[in-house]
Protein backbone atom coordinates (compact mmCIF):
# COMPACT_ATOMS: atom_id res chain seq x y z
CA UNK A 1 0.00 0.00 0.00
CA UNK A 2 2.86 2.32 0.86
CA UNK A 3 4.45 1.64 -2.53
CA UNK A 4 1.17 2.43 -4.26
CA UNK A 5 0.88 5.76 -2.45
CA UNK A 6 4.42 6.69 -3.44
CA UNK A 7 3.66 5.79 -7.06
CA UNK A 8 0.55 7.98 -7.03
CA UNK A 9 2.52 10.91 -5.63
CA UNK A 10 5.17 10.52 -8.33
CA UNK A 11 2.54 10.35 -11.07
CA UNK A 12 0.86 13.48 -9.68
CA UNK A 13 4.03 15.49 -10.32
CA UNK A 14 5.35 13.72 -13.41
CA UNK A 15 2.23 13.50 -15.57
CA UNK A 16 1.68 17.29 -15.85
CA UNK A 17 5.23 17.63 -17.10
CA UNK A 18 4.37 15.41 -20.06
CA UNK A 19 0.85 16.73 -20.68
CA UNK A 20 1.80 19.93 -22.53
CA UNK A 21 0.58 19.90 -26.09
CA UNK A 22 2.99 20.34 -28.97
CA UNK A 23 1.64 23.01 -31.35
CA UNK A 24 1.35 22.55 -35.08
CA UNK A 25 3.97 25.29 -35.52
CA UNK A 26 6.21 27.19 -33.14
CA UNK A 27 9.48 29.10 -33.23
CA UNK A 28 11.58 31.32 -30.98
CA UNK A 29 11.93 35.06 -31.55
CA UNK A 30 14.97 36.63 -29.89
CA UNK A 31 15.72 40.24 -28.95
CA UNK A 32 19.21 41.59 -28.27
CA UNK A 33 19.90 45.14 -27.09
CA UNK A 34 22.89 47.40 -27.80
CA UNK A 35 24.92 46.14 -24.82
CA UNK A 36 24.34 42.42 -25.40
CA UNK A 37 21.33 41.56 -23.21
CA UNK A 38 19.11 38.89 -24.78
CA UNK A 39 15.48 37.91 -24.22
CA UNK A 40 13.08 35.68 -26.15
CA UNK A 41 9.49 34.56 -26.65
CA UNK A 42 7.96 31.41 -28.14
CA UNK A 43 5.32 31.97 -30.82
CA UNK A 44 3.13 29.54 -32.70
CA UNK A 45 -0.36 28.35 -33.59
CA UNK A 46 -2.54 25.25 -33.34
CA UNK A 47 -6.17 24.24 -33.93
CA UNK A 48 -6.51 23.31 -30.24
CA UNK A 49 -5.37 26.72 -29.01
CA UNK A 50 -7.73 29.51 -27.95
CA UNK A 51 -7.61 33.31 -27.84
CA UNK A 52 -6.89 33.13 -24.11
CA UNK A 53 -3.92 31.89 -22.07
CA UNK A 54 -3.59 28.13 -22.67
CA UNK A 55 -1.70 26.29 -19.87
CA UNK A 56 -1.85 23.09 -21.94
CA UNK A 57 0.61 24.74 -24.35
CA UNK A 58 2.81 25.99 -21.52
CA UNK A 59 1.47 29.55 -21.58
CA UNK A 60 1.48 31.62 -18.41
CA UNK A 61 0.08 35.13 -18.07
CA UNK A 62 2.57 37.76 -16.92
CA UNK A 63 1.02 40.53 -14.84
CA UNK A 64 4.22 41.84 -13.25
CA UNK A 65 5.91 45.00 -14.60
CA UNK A 66 8.24 44.74 -17.60
CA UNK A 67 11.95 44.56 -16.79
CA UNK A 68 13.45 48.05 -17.00
CA UNK A 69 16.49 46.89 -19.03
CA UNK A 70 15.16 44.45 -21.64
CA UNK A 71 12.08 42.30 -21.90
CA UNK A 72 9.77 41.12 -24.66
CA UNK A 73 6.29 39.65 -24.21
CA UNK A 74 3.69 38.42 -26.66
CA UNK A 75 -0.04 39.10 -26.91
CA UNK A 76 -2.84 38.43 -29.39
CA UNK A 77 -3.65 41.33 -31.71
CA UNK A 78 -6.87 42.85 -30.38
CA UNK A 79 -8.78 46.08 -30.89
CA UNK A 80 -10.00 46.26 -27.28
CA UNK A 81 -8.58 48.15 -24.30
CA UNK A 82 -4.96 47.05 -24.49
CA UNK A 83 -4.35 47.84 -20.82
CA UNK A 84 -5.98 44.48 -20.00
CA UNK A 85 -4.37 42.51 -22.82
CA UNK A 86 -2.90 39.27 -21.50
CA UNK A 87 0.81 38.85 -22.19
CA UNK A 88 3.04 35.80 -22.00
CA UNK A 89 6.56 34.59 -22.80
CA UNK A 90 4.96 31.81 -24.84
CA UNK A 91 1.94 32.37 -27.05
CA UNK A 92 0.22 29.75 -29.19
CA UNK A 93 -2.72 31.28 -31.05
CA UNK A 94 -5.76 29.58 -32.51
CA UNK A 95 -5.71 28.35 -36.09
CA UNK A 96 -7.98 26.81 -38.68
CA UNK A 97 -7.40 24.85 -41.85
CA UNK A 98 -7.15 26.69 -45.15
CA UNK A 99 -9.68 25.06 -47.52
CA UNK A 100 -8.57 23.51 -50.81
CA UNK A 101 -4.92 23.68 -49.74
CA UNK A 102 -2.76 20.77 -51.00
CA UNK A 103 -0.31 21.20 -48.11
CA UNK A 104 -3.07 21.10 -45.44
CA UNK A 105 -1.84 24.44 -44.10
CA UNK A 106 -3.37 26.24 -41.14
CA UNK A 107 -4.36 29.89 -40.97
CA UNK A 108 -2.98 31.20 -37.65
CA UNK A 109 -4.04 34.32 -35.75
CA UNK A 110 -1.80 37.38 -35.63
CA UNK A 111 0.14 38.23 -32.49
CA UNK A 112 2.21 41.18 -31.30
CA UNK A 113 5.56 41.09 -29.50
CA UNK A 114 6.02 44.12 -27.24
CA UNK A 115 9.59 45.27 -26.70
CA UNK A 116 10.78 47.21 -23.64
CA UNK A 117 14.44 48.20 -24.05
CA UNK A 118 16.61 50.64 -22.09
CA UNK A 119 19.53 50.32 -24.50
CA UNK A 120 18.36 50.47 -28.14
CA UNK A 121 18.66 49.67 -30.94
CA UNK A 122 17.22 46.19 -30.57
CA UNK A 123 18.09 43.33 -32.91
CA UNK A 124 15.29 40.84 -33.53
CA UNK A 125 16.48 37.48 -34.87
CA UNK A 126 15.10 34.00 -35.54
CA UNK A 127 15.85 30.68 -37.26
CA UNK A 128 15.21 31.44 -40.91
CA UNK A 129 15.46 27.76 -41.87
CA UNK A 130 12.17 27.02 -40.07
CA UNK A 131 10.35 29.30 -42.50
CA UNK A 132 12.22 28.21 -45.62
CA UNK A 133 11.57 24.51 -45.01
CA UNK A 134 7.87 24.78 -44.08
CA UNK A 135 5.72 25.61 -47.11
CA UNK A 136 2.82 26.71 -44.90
CA UNK A 137 4.74 29.52 -43.16
CA UNK A 138 7.14 30.51 -45.92
CA UNK A 139 5.18 33.73 -46.44
CA UNK A 140 5.31 34.80 -42.77
CA UNK A 141 6.28 38.37 -41.99
CA UNK A 142 6.93 40.88 -39.22
CA UNK A 143 5.56 44.41 -39.39
CA UNK A 144 5.14 47.42 -37.09
CA UNK A 145 1.54 48.29 -38.08
CA UNK A 146 -1.91 46.78 -38.55
CA UNK A 147 -3.19 49.07 -41.32
CA UNK A 148 -4.28 46.08 -43.40
CA UNK A 149 -6.86 45.30 -40.70
CA UNK A 150 -8.69 48.54 -41.50
CA UNK A 151 -8.11 48.93 -45.25
CA UNK A 152 -9.62 46.52 -47.77
CA UNK A 153 -8.03 45.77 -50.07
CA UNK A 154 -4.56 46.48 -48.67
CA UNK A 155 -1.71 46.08 -51.16
CA UNK A 156 1.52 45.35 -49.31
CA UNK A 157 3.54 45.67 -52.50
CA UNK A 158 2.44 49.28 -52.86
CA UNK A 159 4.52 50.26 -49.84
CA UNK A 160 8.23 50.17 -49.08
CA UNK A 161 9.53 46.75 -48.06
CA UNK A 162 11.09 48.45 -45.03
CA UNK A 163 7.58 48.34 -43.52
CA UNK A 164 7.71 44.55 -43.29
CA UNK A 165 10.33 41.84 -42.94
CA UNK A 166 10.01 38.50 -44.73
CA UNK A 167 11.02 35.75 -42.35
CA UNK A 168 12.13 33.31 -45.04
CA UNK A 169 14.26 36.03 -46.67
CA UNK A 170 15.92 37.49 -43.58
CA UNK A 171 17.03 36.23 -40.19
CA UNK A 172 17.49 39.52 -38.30
CA UNK A 173 16.95 43.27 -38.36
CA UNK A 174 17.52 46.26 -36.06
CA UNK A 175 14.98 48.80 -34.85
CA UNK A 176 14.38 51.36 -32.11
CA UNK A 177 11.09 50.69 -30.25
CA UNK A 178 9.76 54.23 -29.88
CA UNK A 179 7.19 56.63 -31.33
CA UNK A 180 9.35 57.27 -34.42
CA UNK A 181 9.00 53.70 -35.69
CA UNK A 182 6.73 54.63 -38.60
CA UNK A 183 7.44 58.34 -38.92
CA UNK A 184 6.62 59.77 -42.40
CA UNK A 185 4.84 56.55 -43.46
CA UNK A 186 1.23 57.51 -42.72
CA UNK A 187 0.86 54.50 -40.39
CA UNK A 188 0.61 54.34 -36.61
CA UNK A 189 2.93 52.00 -34.69
CA UNK A 190 1.52 49.27 -32.48
CA UNK A 191 1.82 50.02 -28.77
CA UNK A 192 0.49 49.06 -25.36
CA UNK A 193 0.50 50.76 -21.95
CA UNK A 194 2.00 48.57 -19.22
CA UNK A 195 3.98 48.98 -16.02
CA UNK A 196 7.79 49.07 -16.25
CA UNK A 197 9.97 48.46 -13.18
CA UNK A 198 10.79 51.76 -11.50
CA UNK A 199 9.07 53.82 -14.22
CA UNK A 200 5.35 53.30 -13.73
CA UNK A 201 2.92 53.10 -16.63
CA UNK A 202 4.74 53.43 -19.96
CA UNK A 203 3.92 53.06 -23.64
CA UNK A 204 5.66 49.95 -25.00
CA UNK A 205 5.94 49.47 -28.75
CA UNK A 206 5.38 46.21 -30.54
CA UNK A 207 5.99 44.27 -33.71
CA UNK A 208 3.30 42.11 -35.29
CA UNK A 209 3.87 38.53 -36.42
CA UNK A 210 1.68 37.28 -39.27
CA UNK A 211 2.26 33.51 -39.28
CA UNK A 212 0.26 32.81 -42.42
CA UNK A 213 -0.89 36.26 -43.48
CA UNK A 214 -2.81 35.36 -46.62
CA UNK A 215 -4.04 31.90 -47.62
CA UNK A 216 -1.93 31.13 -50.67
CA UNK A 217 -0.42 34.61 -51.03
CA UNK A 218 1.90 36.95 -49.15
CA UNK A 219 4.03 39.97 -50.12
CA UNK A 220 6.95 37.70 -49.22
CA UNK A 221 5.91 34.73 -51.33
CA UNK A 222 3.81 33.64 -54.30
CA UNK A 223 3.35 30.27 -55.96
CA UNK A 224 5.24 30.86 -59.20
CA UNK A 225 4.75 27.31 -60.42
CA UNK A 226 1.09 27.08 -59.43
CA UNK A 227 -1.24 26.13 -62.26
CA UNK A 228 -4.17 28.11 -60.83
CA UNK A 229 -2.42 31.49 -60.99
CA UNK A 230 -4.36 33.91 -63.17
CA UNK A 231 -1.80 35.33 -65.57
CA UNK A 232 -2.29 38.65 -67.33
CA UNK A 233 -2.25 38.92 -71.10
CA UNK A 234 0.51 41.55 -71.20
CA UNK A 235 3.32 40.83 -73.62
CA UNK A 236 6.73 41.30 -72.06
CA UNK A 237 9.54 41.45 -74.54
CA UNK A 238 11.90 39.87 -74.95
CA UNK A 239 10.73 36.80 -73.06
CA UNK A 240 12.97 34.88 -72.44
CA UNK A 241 15.26 37.82 -71.63
CA UNK A 242 18.89 38.28 -70.67
CA UNK A 243 19.39 41.85 -69.45
CA UNK A 244 16.22 43.92 -69.79
CA UNK A 245 12.46 43.42 -69.71
CA UNK A 246 10.48 45.94 -71.75
CA UNK A 247 6.92 46.78 -70.78
CA UNK A 248 4.18 47.63 -73.34
CA UNK A 249 3.49 51.36 -73.39
CA UNK A 250 -0.29 51.08 -73.06
CA UNK A 251 0.00 49.69 -69.52
CA UNK A 252 2.00 52.64 -68.18
CA UNK A 253 3.15 50.77 -65.05
CA UNK A 254 4.88 52.47 -62.15
CA UNK A 255 6.00 49.84 -59.64
CA UNK A 256 7.11 46.23 -60.00
CA UNK A 257 8.00 43.20 -57.88
CA UNK A 258 9.84 40.06 -59.01
CA UNK A 259 9.40 36.69 -57.29
CA UNK A 260 11.73 33.70 -57.64
CA UNK A 261 10.64 30.19 -58.62
CA UNK A 262 10.20 29.20 -54.97
CA UNK A 263 7.95 32.19 -54.38
CA UNK A 264 10.28 34.55 -52.52
CA UNK A 265 10.37 38.23 -53.43
CA UNK A 266 13.85 39.09 -54.66
CA UNK A 267 13.54 42.50 -56.28
CA UNK A 268 11.16 45.45 -56.36
CA UNK A 269 11.25 49.05 -57.42
CA UNK A 270 9.98 51.71 -59.79
CA UNK A 271 10.01 51.21 -63.56
CA UNK A 272 12.35 53.52 -65.46
CA UNK A 273 11.73 54.32 -69.14
CA UNK A 274 9.39 51.37 -69.54
CA UNK A 275 12.01 48.75 -68.74
CA UNK A 276 13.35 46.65 -65.86
CA UNK A 277 16.93 45.46 -65.49
CA UNK A 278 17.26 41.74 -64.72
CA UNK A 279 20.95 41.38 -65.54
CA UNK A 280 21.87 40.42 -61.97
CA UNK A 281 19.26 37.65 -61.69
CA UNK A 282 20.33 33.99 -62.03
CA UNK A 283 18.88 32.02 -64.92
CA UNK A 284 15.43 30.62 -64.23
CA UNK A 285 11.66 31.13 -64.05
CA UNK A 286 10.25 34.26 -62.39
CA UNK A 287 6.96 36.00 -61.78
CA UNK A 288 6.61 39.72 -62.45
CA UNK A 289 4.00 41.83 -60.66
CA UNK A 290 3.21 45.21 -62.24
CA UNK A 291 0.95 47.96 -60.95
CA UNK A 292 -0.28 50.50 -63.49
CA UNK A 293 -1.27 54.13 -62.93
CA UNK A 294 -4.89 53.08 -62.30
CA UNK A 295 -3.89 50.68 -59.54
CA UNK A 296 -4.57 47.60 -61.68
CA UNK A 297 -2.31 44.63 -60.96
CA UNK A 298 -0.75 42.74 -63.90
CA UNK A 299 1.01 39.40 -63.47
CA UNK A 300 3.31 37.67 -65.93
CA UNK A 301 5.78 34.80 -65.87
CA UNK A 302 9.12 35.30 -67.59
CA UNK A 303 12.33 33.37 -68.13
CA UNK A 304 15.81 34.76 -67.50
CA UNK A 305 18.43 33.21 -69.79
Amino acid sequence: MKSLNILLVIMTFVLPLHSQLIPNFQFTLYAKDAIGNVDSVYLGFDTAATTDIDPLFGEEELSTPFDEVLEIRAGILKKTNNLHLKLSKKLITSAEKIPFNPDNCLFGDDMVVYVQAKYPPVTLFWDRDQFISDNCVKGSLLTFHDADQYTDPFDWLEYSDTLYHCMANENAFDFIPDSNLLVNTGFLPLSIEKEVQGQGLRKIYGIRFLPSPFPGWSPCRVMVNATDILLDTINLYPNPATDLLRIPGQIQPKAYSIFSSNGIIIKKGMIQNGQISIAELPKGLYLLYLKDRFGQLHVKKFIKT
